[in-house]
Parts: structure tokens; C-alpha cells; sequence
């Protein structure tokens, strides 16, 4: 499992997070995506030049260049396996979440006295019934742990990719250094 970076300041906390690629996920769609790139791209920038246009034009033109696009982003999600980085930085004020590619990304501000209810939140994976016991190996079907936490009437999840006891340990250093607001303290 990949680990989390903590560093401390005078600005408050920062957890650096892993990127939470599934890698098989990734391959299998990359793989598909260019398949059927590589097959209805032609067919799409031909059925362009067709003169009249069949009924099954259509669905080759769409097909062609959706096809594309889901191959542009597989790449992209490629990228972010590679260079992408995401943390949280906390100071007592806010909770930010940012993600960025070579330092270009966007953040997510939460306020942090309207954070409630910061807890460990366990995944568990759905059972594919008949499937073999490969399967969890290949697609990545174990239990798997994530920072939640209520803001609004919405429950927000961080830190995907790491394991229990690592959320377990964040949430405690959270709890240590920047206590709930409202005085309740904050789930394990």
C-alpha cells in the first residue's frame, strides 16, 4: 500500500495523499479505449467523405470520435498516475484538498468549523458472484479505507489508497492538533 507524507508548519498540517490509481482499471480501459479507437476512427472520418449518408453513418461518426475522447482521457488519467499529487492542508480554519499535475490543479476549501463527523470509512468490496479467486487480484477487490467527513448535507471522502490504519493515524494526528470545533471528539 502506498504511504502518506505529513509535514508541520506555522500554516497547520499537511497530509500528502496517493494518487489512488487502480492499475488494471487503468490498463484494461486504456486498452479498450485504443481497440476501438484504432477500429471506428477510420470508419468515422470516412463516413465524413460518404456521399449520400446511411443510417449507419451516424452511429460510426459518433462511435469514432467517442471513442476518441475516452482515449484522450485514459491519457490523461495516465498522467496523473505518473505526476499527478494530491494533499489535504489543514489549519484550524480550513480544510484544503488540492490535486494538481505539475503544480497546475484546482482545490476544494472546506471550512473546517462546518466539518463534522471526521471519521475512518471502511470500503468493502462487492463480492462478483462465481468469479474466480484471481479476480480479486486483477481487479483490485480487497477493503480498502477512505477520510470521510459531513459538510453540508454531503459526505465528502479522501485519501483513497490507503489502508485502514493509515486513515486510522491521520485522524488522530487531526484530532491531536486541531480539535473538533463543535467539542466532540472526533471518531476513530
Amino acid at each position: 500500500m502506498p504511504g502518506y507524507s505529513v509535514s508541520e508548519g506555522s500554516h497547520g498540517i499537511r497530509i500528502g495523499l496517493p494518487r489512488g490509481t487502480n492499475w488494471s482499471e487503468l490498463c484494461l480501459g486504456t486498452l479498450g479505449a485504443a481497440l476501438f479507437t484504432k477500429i471506428l476512427l477510420p470508419a468515422a472520418v470516412n463516413s465524413f467523405q460518404r456521399r449520400p449518408w446511411h443510417s449507419y453513418d451516424h452511429m460510426l461518426m459518433y462511435g469514432g470520435f467517442g471513442f476518441a475522447i475516452a482515449l484522450a482521457s485514459s491519457l490523461l488519467m495516465w498522467i496523473w498516475a505518473f505526476l499527478g499529487r494530491q494533499f489535504i492542508v489543514l489549519d484550524g480554519i480550513t480544510l484544503t484538498h488540492r490535486r494538481e499535475i505539475l503544480g497546475i490543479g484546482f482545490s476544494r476549501e472546506y471550512d473546517w468549523s462546518a466539518v463534522r463527523d471526521l471519521r475512518t470509512r471502511i470500503l468493502v468490496p462487492k463480492n462478483i458472484p462465481g468469479a474466480p479467486a484471481a479476480a480479486n487480484l486483477v481487479f483490485n477487490l480487497r477493503s480498502s479505507a477512505v477520510l470521510a467527513f459531513d459538510y453540508g448535507a454531503r459526505t465528502f471522502e479522501l485519501g483513497r489508497g490507503l489502508d485502514e490504519s493509515s486513515i486510522c493515524e491521520i485522524v488522530a494526528l487531526i484530532n491531536q492538533r486541531f480539535p473538533c470545533p463543535t467539542g466532540l471528539p472526533l471518531r476513530l
